[in-house]
């Protein structure tokens, strides 16, 4: 795969690159997956780029081998360390606007992660993907459009089958902190009415879930299952872009409300029906496989 450069400052501007994210038990993992993946994008670029990482119990098969810096860097970050010619990314949902200002004040290439208009934003580059026409209305420097959908390495140069309208294979993805409860509502409500399906779950094992348990994998890993499966059942975060790179027909369930701009992107594209978390029963019943065709 041979990359272009999407960022408005040039290559030659940047001597280093710092990441600001976090993930782990409450959180969940994907702000470290997505970032990882663009890690390995700017490092297609020779910047060296050094990872952050805040946050409890964080399992580090989603870091792909790459190195990162585990610390509390919301409160204990040091930014005499930035300058004119760092590129920062931000992606949180605890930071407040005096932390933006006070890397801004240090340099302005600042580009801040933002999935549903958290803040009221007065600095820096806003990047979200997904955003609809006017979403920022009030704000001009914004990052947005499918280009700006970074995915890990792994899937960059993988090859992706083609699917016929029926199906065999399911495979859940409800993203790093799953429902135990939900998990086994999915599986039980798919046993119960579609037996011959093999159905396999990115978690850790659950004790009483009739269904193949993966744990945690590697990206590498992910793409093989996302080619396995005729259907996925997933929530509706960074998983979601990688169903969609990989064609995999998706049901999907909001499980957070960050999710919602990727979750109504997708379903004008197309590539997602919702699945309601309060009528579960009901929508197994109806349960079809579609098509989708990027």
């Amino acid at each position: 795969m041979s990359l272009i450069w999407k960022f408005p400052f040039g290559v030659g501007e940047i001597r280093k690159v710092f990441i600001f994210t976090e993930g782990g038990m409450g959180i969940g993992y994907g702000h470290i997956t997505r970032n990882i993946g663009l890690l390995q994008y700017l490092r297609w670029f020779d910047l060296p780029v050094t990872l952050f990482v805040r946050g409890e119990n964080i399992k580090e098969i989603f870091f792909e081998g790459e190195d990162f810096i585990r610390c509390e860097w919301l409160s204990g970050f040091d930014e005499k360390n930035i300058d004119s010619k760092t590129l920062v990314f931000v992606d949180s949902y605890f930071v407040n606007d005096k932390f933006y200002k006070k890397i801004f004040d240090k340099t302005e290439k600042l580009v801040i992660y933002d999935d549903f208009k958290r803040l009221n934003y007065k600095v820096g580059y806003i990047l979200n993907p997904v955003a609809e026409d006017g979403f920022y209305d009030d704000y001009d420097k914004v990052l947005r459009g499918e280009s700006f959908i970074f995915l890990r390495r792994a899937f960059w140069n993988t090859e992706i089958r083609s699917r016929k309208n029926d199906f065999k294979n399911v495979l859940v993805t409800l993203g790093g902190n799953p429902s135990e409860e939900l998990l086994k509502s999915i599986v039980e409500e798919i046993k119960k009415r579609y037996y011959n399906l093999t159905i396999k779950v990115v978690s850790d094992v659950v004790e009483g879930i009739d269904a193949e348990f993966t744990g945690y994998c590697s990206s590498r890993d992910m793409v093989k299952l996302m080619n396995w499966a005729d259907v996925a059942i997933s929530a509706g975060g960074q998983t979601l872009h990688e169903l969609f790179w990989m064609k995999v027909p998706t049901y999907m369930l909001k499980l957070a409300e960050n999710q919602e701009y990727n979750i109504r992107y997708y379903e004008k594209r197309g590539f997602v029906r919702i699945l309601d978390l309060k009528e579960l029963v009901v929508c197994f019943n109806k349960l079809e496989f579609f098509a989708y065709e990027c």
